[in-house]
C-alpha cells in the first residue's frame, strides 16, 4: 500500500512537473488567412487559354467577406509580411486546385493606383493546365486595404504572365490578394 506521503509526494511532483512544462511553450501562432480573385485574360496570339475568372474566398478592392484558414478544408497558406514602413511580402495560398504565389520587396502604403509597385506572382487553375508567372507585375493599396505587420490586401495587375512550357503568354488584367495571421 502507498502510504498518504508517499501519495501527497507524488502529488506534488507531478504538478511541479505540469507547471514547468506549461511555462516552456510558447503560444501556438493563428494559422495564416487568405483569399484572393483574379480575371485571367486571353491577352492575344500568344495566349492558348480562355479568359476566366477565379477565386479563393471571397476578396475584392472593396470587400474582404470570406477568407479560407490555413489546413481547413484542403486549404495550404502560408505568408510572411514583414518590416515596418516598408515589407517584404510574400506567400501562396492553394485551395482546390487553385493556387497563387507572389513576392514583393519594399512594398509600402505608398504605392497606389498611379504609384504602383512591381513584383512577381505565380498563377494556375484547372482552367490554365500549367504555371503562368510573372516577375513584372504591378501591386498597390486603396480604399480600406493595407499593409501592416502580418497582414496585407492589396490590389495587383499582371500585363504579360507566361508559361514557359509552352510558351504561351496571357495576362491578369485586375486581381485582390488578402493574407493576415502571416509570419512577420
Amino acid at each position: 500500500m502507498i502510504s498518504n506521503d508517499m501519495r501527497t509526494l507524488s502529488t506534488l511532483l507531478l504538478a511541479g512537473l505540469l507547471a514547468a512544462l506549461s511555462g516552456c511553450s510558447e503560444p501556438v501562432p493563428p494559422a495564416s488567412d487568405g483569399a484572393f480573385y483574379l480575371a485571367f485574360v486571353n491577352s492575344g496570339v500568344d495566349c492558348r487559354i480562355a479568359g476566366h475568372n477565379t477565386q479563393v474566398g471571397k476578396a475584392s478592392a472593396t470587400e474582404l467577406t470570406d477568407v479560407k484558414k490555413d489546413g481547413v478544408a484542403g486549404a495550404a497558406i502560408w505568408c510572411l509580411v514583414e518590416g515596418g514602413g516598408t515589407f517584404n511580402v510574400e506567400g501562396y495560398i492553394d485551395h482546390e486546385g487553385r493556387y497563387i504565389n507572389f513576392a514583393l520587396n519594399g512594398f509600402s502604403a505608398a504605392a497606389t493606383v498611379d504609384n504602383k509597385h512591381k513584383g512577381s506572382l505565380a498563377y494556375a487553375s484547372p482552367n490554365t493546365g500549367g504555371n503562368y508567372s510573372s516577375g513584372a507585375c504591378d501591386f498597390w493599396i486603396t480604399g480600406d486595404e493595407e499593409v501592416a505587420p502580418g497582414r496585407v490586401w492589396m490590389e495587383f495587375a499582371c500585363p504579360e504572365i507566361r508559361n514557359a512550357s509552352d510558351n504561351s503568354t496571357c495576362a491578369i488584367s485586375f486581381g485582390t490578394i488578402a493574407v493576415m495571421n502571416c509570419e512577420q
